[in-house]
């Protein structure tokens, strides 16, 4: 695509729109901005020019910034002809180590939709209001994003559901140590989604190609029976966009009623569908390695030939750990069963998907339709959560807040992502090894300060800072009318500034965030970057207090399990 074509006679200059966010993970286009003339040439100097996105802490903006303030909604009233779906207050700029980069509002908008004649006089306006409250080091940006709910799979999944077994497959609750043993073997790897740890991949059967995250695992029980009746079970909280497919999405709240033929059926999905045959072909391919590289040692002996004879010892050894591999994913395997999914329970209750208000008592019923523009951006958030409950056929040891990875794994991925911060100690209970996270939950006030955070959902595990401001999005909601969302939420961003990495991707909405206390933050439901790759350049998160607080006031007395 040739600069330019999208948005008419621009002011840019050449290559800026495409180029001036190289180093994002997905690397937005650059629509108009406020600030100084762009000198950059990043054909001739790339390896200079990369850019990353940190958060904001100490600075005046943070306090100004905020849902009982006047300054955002005064950027909202300026942005009102954009099709703009979020507003982020984030540093940005070029990677240099020690540097302190510029804090930036960055404006995202619908790709295609904006042009830079009127994208710059709205930028211009923002600035001047900006300005007026004595914030004169903040630059304005409107790029083009796509706000990605994150549930499309990127999976070879199948339309295949579990068949009718007995006895019923069940997770493997077995020790996590053989993921830990072979971490490159995609084999092994693949079958943690085998596993009851959470941060799995999870479907609902009636609509396979849609996937998410299992987020975590709740106690719940009626917290009025004479609303709502149901026996104390465990369920596990996921985004509503994974149970539901969004255009299928009627929008409402969900109870089920009790009955079998209203289930809404969720698969946990292993995705290993041809996994054996890949287990048994690979044990015969490196038997057949390993017994010709033997025979092939002999013909050297332990003096004249030392070097190439160790050099064949070395590949023998590597050859059986990767036998060794596939016979740890053949006993998982079967212990299990080898359908593509295993279905693990059934909706229990889904939220409405509207905007709601921290700490209040708010009927599910009411929607943001029932609300002033002027009033519901005041603090709103999105409801965007459902419980599945679980099956207790499905798991061999009681429903726990695992995660697939040790202490020792963490903490050099911390030392690897984080290297500002010493070696932290990741606290919680230990079984078998795994990293457990705390039945304590971040209180939402606290949530809008800087902090390094850990997700792991189906993409692994990745490390994050929560940004000092919160992030206000725009969610156009289509039914039989047009539902306009809006709502602050927790923003993130990788801490990975050298590698681009991203903090989350393609399917990993759901997936719990946790502090380093292992105290759970929040829910992953969002985030802004190119659907084509699922690569997120900044992700959005709920409240866990808010969410809890939310299913109380719904009829549901919830605690983490």
């Amino acid at each position: 695509m040739e600069f330019g074509m999208n948005f008419g006679p621009s002011g840019l200059a050449p290559y800026e729109a495409v180029c001036y966010y190289s180093g994002l993970p997905s690397r937005p286009r650059l629509v108009a901005r406020t600030g100084v003339e762009w000198t950059e040439d990043p054909q001739q100097e790339m390896w200079s020019y990369h850019k990353y996105l940190s958060s904001v802490e100490d600075h005046p903006i943070v306090e100004l910034w905020k849902e009982d303030q006047p300054l955002p909604h005064l950027i909202m009233k300026a942005l009102a002809s954009l099709p703009w779906v979020a507003i982020d207050v984030l540093r940005v700029g070029v990677f240099h180590f020690d540097n302190t980069i510029p804090v930036v509002m960055l404006v995202t908008v619908e790709p295609g939709e904006t042009r830079w004649a009127i994208a710059d006089l709205i930028a211009t306006n923002c600035k001047n209001i900006l300005t007026q409250f004595g914030i004169t080091d903040v630059e304005v940006e409107i790029k083009e994003s796509s706000y990605c709910c994150s549930t499309l799979s990127d999976s070879d999944t199948s339309d295949n559901v579990s068949n009718v077994s007995d006895p019923p497959p069940r997770l493997y609750s077995g020790s996590p140590d053989v993921f830990h043993q072979y971490p490159l073997d995609k084999l092994v790897q693949d079958l943690r989604h085998l596993s009851d740890c959470i941060g799995t991949r999870i479907r609902n059967d009636a609509t396979p190609s849609t996937t998410g995250t299992k987020g975590i695992y709740l106690n719940v029980a009626p917290a009025n029976p004479h609303i709502w009746t149901f026996e104390p079970c465990t369920a596990a909280l996921t985004c509503r966009r994974v149970v539901f497919r969004g255009k299928d999405d009627s929008g409402k709240v969900y109870h089920w009623d009790g009955q079998v033929s209203t289930r809404q059926f969720i698969s946990q999905d292993t995705g290993v569908s041809d996994i054996a045959h890949k287990i048994e072909k690979k044990l015969i391919e490196e038997g057949k390695r390993v017994n010709r590289l033997a025979l092939f040692s002999l013909k050297y002996d332990s003096g004249q030939h030392e070097d190439q004879r160790t050099d064949l010892e070395d590949e023998v050894y590597e050859i059986s750990r990767q036998a060794d591999a596939a016979r740890a994913a053949r006993s998982i395997l079967d212990m299990t069963h080898e359908d593509t999914s295993i279905q693990i329970g059934h909706v229990l209750f889904a939220q409405e998907l509207s905007t709601a208000f921290p700490r209040t008592s708010m009927s599910s019923s009411a929607s943001s339709s029932q609300l002033s523009p002027a009033t519901y951006t005041r603090g709103s958030w999105l409801r965007d959560y459902a419980l599945v409950q679980v099956s207790g056929e499905v798991h061999t040891r009681p429903a726990k807040n695992r995660l697939p990875i040790n202490y020792d794994k963490l903490r050099k991925k911390l030392d690897g992502s984080v290297p500002e911060y010493p070696r932290r100690k990741f606290t919680g209970d230990a079984t078998e090894g795994n990293a457990v996270l705390s039945s304590e939950v971040v209180p939402d006030g606290k949530a809008g300060k800087r902090r390094v955070v850990g997700k792991f959902g189906v993409h692994g595990l990745t490390f994050g800072f929560v940004n000092g401001v919160k992030s206000v999005i725009r969610k156009r909601q289509i039914h039989n009318v047009v539902d306009e969302h809006v709502a602050w939420e927790i923003c993130v961003v990788s801490t990975d500034r050298v590698n681009s990495s991203a903090f989350s991707r393609g399917s990993d909405s759901g997936s719990a965030i946790w502090d380093l206390k292992s105290r759970v933050l929040g829910m992953i439901t969002a985030g802004l970057g190119d659907p084509a790759t699922s690569i997120m350049d900044t992700t959005y998160a709920t409240s866990m207090e808010r969410i809890l607080q939310d299913l109380e006031a719904s009829g549901i007395k919830a605690t983490l399990g």
